[in-house]
């Protein structure tokens, strides 16, 4: 059994290694933050013409729970979309083994299991990272 310790040392390796291995770029998630800071806050999204916002969420991310250990997952999309399906790998915390889905709504991206209930809603924290809370209220975080 590992002990929360060697837990944390292994989920601060995964944030450092795996978005090198995926072959995902940090850049791609730009799309939460507008480049024209005038008419949107540093949270909202950019939005192409027509109002669709402009996200590529599309790689494998470090899902983290602290205290309950993290897993990867990969969100499944072309660019641009705003909804696909997600890919959990074992040992994920909580109850993100169930995670299906996600949505892009209202300047978050929403993870819900196959019931369609909401698992999390994650906002843009730093490039590259996404945070929010569970339903039950405990701390997530989404790194590439």
């Amino acid at each position: 059994m590992i002990d929360n310790s060697a837990a944390r040392t292994l989920c601060a390796l995964a944030l450092v290694a795996l978005p090198a291995l995926a072959g995902c770029s940090v850049g791609t998630l730009t799309g939460l933050i507008s480049s024209d800071s005038s008419d949107q806050s540093p949270a909202s999204p950019a939005t192409a013409r027509g109002g669709q916002p402009t996200v590529n969420v599309a790689c494998r991310w470090v899902l983290a729970e602290p205290g309950a250990g993290c897993c990867g997952v990969t969100f499944v999309a072309p660019p641009g979309a705003t909804e696909g399906p997600v890919a959990p790998e074992g040992g994920c915390p909580g109850k993100f083994h169930a995670s299906r889905t996600w949505a892009f709504e209202h300047d978050a991206i929403v993870i819900r299991n196959h019931a369609g209930e909401t698992l999390v809603q994650l906002y843009m924290a730093d490039q590259g990272r996404l945070e929010g809370q569970s339903g039950s209220g405990e701390q997530v975080s989404l790194t590439r």
